[in-house]
Order: structure tokens, then C-alpha cells, then sequence
């Protein structure tokens, strides 16, 4: 529901559309009556003014008050308040005319608010064709009442030119009001041919907007916003049921936070009244909802399609954020130990070494290789093998540091990054635990398995050195302790 319009000047020479037919060809006959005041009897008046000087006052202020019930007959049927401008717009007429009447005195007072009550009252109840011949009554009236003062049988009004006055006034009037009928009646079919083209092309799009809702392949939603906060479902699609998992149509009528009660995201509701009000996008590629009892992803997009009113896409990506996810761990992840690999390692590396800089502390990469690994996999096959590099994976998690990020590059290679060190001491103390850590036998599938480790360690004291010249280092390092017995450890 479209909030209420603001009043623009260009505003006042377009056409007035509202919701049904009716209303609407009623507005435009109270736009043309007005237009009409303003452009033909109003100046009019004025002229009548300037060459009968007796009159000048009267009519003068005649012609303020028809200007004011014109621009009041705008305003309102532009604020939609057709039938209460038309109404105020007669009561003004004869409370202008009754005025004029009062101030002519003698037969002209009583008769003239009467003639002009007679003709407000026939366009009230029977329309502008009523009111014509009502009209003409006045002024048989005006002529009547003028020819017995003339006669002497009447007593003569206080003002000498009443007559001339109200004769004048009452043949502009139906003037006025011929020339008004004849134009109210051309615009009036001409206008309803505009209307029905207007609310045919709006009937045309809004089903061509229920069909892409109905036809989508995900649910959907039609809202309209109500008060400025309530969202109000006026339609969904059967596809919204099988993605909620319940009957959709339940919260049609009702408020689209009950659809999304069960939404994590705290501020979806304000951002869809956002996209109503100001007609934003919205699109939320991961909102948490509980459904059916099971936690769900969902993908919400929204977008305004008149104002007031918004429609709203969602889907279930749960199984493709799942897929990401998987993807994502594959990418960055070795598949057997589920420890980072060498890419994951290589970039924690790089973010560490800058920390490093900025901090002016150091970096550790101990570089790990299992002693006699090779005749254990062979003697025993690779099944085994993987069980005993997955427990190696464990044992190492353990004992490094929890800020440390241990990783698996390949084969039985490990490395175990030691972010902001302070000092070469540091890198030496996990070392020698590792190597002390995994003098104790291994248990794999029941199965002792007695493994010592190799371990080099390269700290890079010097801000110059990239992440390749330390792993560099630690490898070499790694190998020196191979050719010097194994089981053991060495800063590079």
C-alpha cells in the first residue's frame, strides 16, 4: 500500500489516478470544474469588474472566493478526497452566493439564497443537468423580481444595482456552468478511455508480475507495506511451500516477519521495509533459518516493484553452501589429515612474515619429515600407512602451540608455523617437544608404532628474507639433521 502522495505543482495539471474507475472519472471532472474557475469564469469576473465600477467590490471579492474553492477543489481530489471536495465545493458556491444575496436587501435577499440553494442542491442529487435548469429558474427569478421593483410593486432593494448585479452574476454562473457540463462531459469520455487504458496496463502488469512469481523457480512472495511497518503478504507462489517445507499460503494476509520468524539475521524485516519505503535491493546470501526442525541457508532477494509494494525471492542453498564449503577445504585442505596444505601454509606464511614487519618480531617454520617412514609403508601397505600419517597429523596438533598452524605439504613432510616469536629460543623449546613428543610409540589401529621425526628449523630474525628463502632454510635445516643421525632437530 502506497504511502500517502506529496503535492508537486506539476502535479495539479496531470490527471488524478486512483484505484477504480469510478473515483477516478469523478476526479477528473473536479479537475476540470477547477480549471475551469481558474481559466474561464475567474477571469471573467475580473473583466466584469474592471467595466462596472458600481459592482467592482462585489464581484471582486466574488472572484477571491471562487479562486480559493478552486485551488481547495484541487487540493483535495489530489489527496484522493473526490466526493468530500465536491461536496465542500457546492457548500462554498452557495455560501458565496447567499453572501451576495444577504447583501442585496429587500425581495433579492430571501429569494436569491433560496434560487442558489435550489441549485446546489439539484447538481448534489441529480447532477450538472439539474442543476442547469435550476439555473434558469434564477435567473427567471432575477428578471421577475427586477420587473416588480420596476412596476413599483415590490419594495426596492437597498443596493440600486442588485439586479443589474445578480443578473450579471447568475448568466456568468450559467454560463459557467453550460461550458463546464459540455467540457466535464467530453473529458469525462475522454478520461475514461485514459483510465481504462491506465488500470488495463496496470492489471497487465501486475499479472505479468504474478506470473514471473507463480512460474519462478524458487519461492517467492508479493508484499505491500502497510503503516510504514507492517509488510503484508498479498500472494505467494507453490514453490515457497516446498521451499519452507509448510503451506506458504498460511501467512498470506499476514505479516512476512511471520515467514521469517525463525531468521537469524535480526535486521532482515528493517532492511525489507527499507526496499519498500526507499526502493533499495536487497540480496542476503546467507540468512540462517530453523524449518521443519532442521537449521537451513537460504539466499533472500527483494526489490521494489511499485512503491509500497516489494517482491521477495528465496531459495535453499543449504547442500551448495555444504559444496562450498567442501570445495573450499579441498582447495586449502589435505584430504587425509584435514590439516592445511602447502598453498593454505604458504599464504599463512606471507600474512604472518608482514605481521612480523609492522611488529618487528619474528617468524618460526619448523620443517618436518618422518624418520624410516618409507619401509613402514611398504612392509605394511598404505592403508596403514595413511592411518599412521593421520595420527601423526593428531600427535603434532597437540603439541604445537595453539596459535601455531600446522600443515601438511606432502608425502610424510610436515611443517609447523610459528607466528610473532620474539626469539630464536622460542622456535627451540617446540622443536625439542616435538621431537621429545614423538620418541613415545604411536598407537594406529591397536598396532605400536615407533616413529622419530627430523626436524629443521628456520627463524627469520631478518625482515628482508621472503616466505620461499625461510622454507628454503627450514628444508635445508630438515636435511642436515637426516645426514647428522635423524631423531632430532636444527636452527638454521
Amino acid at each position: 500500500m502506497a504511502s500517502t502522495p506529496r503535492i508537486r505543482l506539476r502535479d495539479f495539471l496531470g490527471l488524478p489516478i486512483f484505484g477504480g474507475d469510478a473515483k477516478t472519472i469523478g476526479a477528473a471532472n473536479n479537475h476540470v470544474l477547477a480549471w475551469v474557475l481558474l481559466g474561464l469564469v475567474v477571469p471573467g469576473m475580473v473583466v466584469l469588474a474592471l467595466a462596472v465600477p458600481a459592482i467592482s467590490a462585489l464581484v471582486w471579492i466574488a472572484t477571491i472566493g471562487e479562486v480559493l474553492l478552486a485551488l481547495m477543489l484541487l487540493v483535495l481530489t489530489r489527496l484522493g478526497f473526490v466526493t468530500q471536495a465536491a461536496a465542500a465545493f457546492l457548500v462554498g458556491i452557495w455560501a458565496l452566493f447567499a453572501w451576495a444575496a444577504w447583501m442585496s436587501g429587500g425581495l433579492f435577499s430571501a429569494a436569491i439564497c433560496a434560487q442558489f440553494l435550489l441549485v446546489a442542491l439539484a447538481e448534489a442529487a441529480r447532477g450538472w443537468r439539474w442543476a442547469l435548469p435550476a439555473s434558469v429558474l434564477a435567473i427567471a427569478t432575477v428578471v421577475a423580481l427586477t420587473w416588480l421593483e420596476v412596476q413599483g410593486l415590490a419594495r426596492p432593494s437597498s443596493v440600486i444595482t442588485t439586479p443589474i448585479s445578480y443578473g450579471a452574476v447568475v448568466t456568468a454562473c450559467l454560463i459557467a456552468l453550460a461550458v463546464t457540463n459540455g467540457l466535464i462531459v467530453a473529458r469525462t469520455r475522454w478520461a475514461g478511455d485514459l483510465v481504462a487504458a491506465e488500470l488495463r496496463e496496470r492489471k497487465a502488469a501486475e499479472q505479468r508480475l504474478r506470473d514471473l512469481v507463480d512460474n519462478a523457480p524458487f519461492g517467492a512472495f508479493l508484499c505491500e507495506l502497510v503503516d510504514r511497518r507492517c509488510l503484508r503478504v498479498t500472494h505467494t507462489n507453490r514453490n515457497a511451500s516446498v521451499v519452507l517445507g509448510e503451506d506458504a499460503t498460511q501467512f498470506v494476509g499476514g505479516d512476512l516477519g511471520d515467514a521469517f520468524a525463525a531468521s537469524a539475521n535480526h535486521d532482515l524485516l528493517d532492511r525489507f521495509r527499507r526496499v519498500a519505503l526507499r526502493g533499495e535491493t536487497l540480496r542476503a546470501d546467507e540468512v540462517q533459518m530453523r524449518t521443519g526442525g532442521v537449521e537451513r541457508t537460504f539466499e533472500v532477494y527483494a526489490y521494489q516493484t511499485e512503491p509500497g509494494v516489494i517482491a521477495v525471492f528465496f531459495s535453499d542453498v543449504t547442500e551448495q553452501k555444504v559444496d562450498e564449503a567442501r570445495i573450499r577445504q579441498m582447495a586449502f585442505h589435505d584430504e587425509l589429515t584435514k590439516l592445511p596444505n602447502r598453498k593454505l601454509l604458504l599464504d599463512r606464511l606471507g600474512v604472518a612474515m608482514d605481521v612480523a614487519r609492522r611488529r618487528e618480531t619474528g617468524v618460526a617454520l619448523l620443517f618436518i619429515d618422518l624418520d624410516e617412514f618409507k619401509p613402514l609403508n611398504d612392509r605394511y601397505g598404505h592403508a596403514f600407512g595413511d592411518l599412521v600419517l593421520a595420527e601423526v597429523a593428531n600427535r603434532l596438533r597437540v603439541t604445537a602451540r595453539a596459535s601455531d598452524t600446522v600443515a601438511r605439504i606432502g608425502g610424510d613432510e610436515f611443517t609447523v608455523l610459528m607466528p610473532d616469536v620474539s626469539s630464536r629460543e622460542q622456535a627451540e623449546i617446540v622443536a625439542g617437544k616435538l621431537v621429545e613428543a614423538f620418541r613415545e610409540p604411536l598407537d594406529v589401529g591397536g598396532r605400536s608404532v615407533k616413529i622419530t621425526t627430523s626436524i629443521g628449523v628456520a627463524v627469520s630474525s631478518d625482515h628482508d628474507v621472503d616466505s620461499d628463502t625461510l622454507v628454503e632454510y627450514a628444508d635445508r635445516a630438515m636435511y642436515e639433521v637426516k645426514r647428522g643421525g635423524r631423531d632430532g632437530y636444527r636452527v638454521k
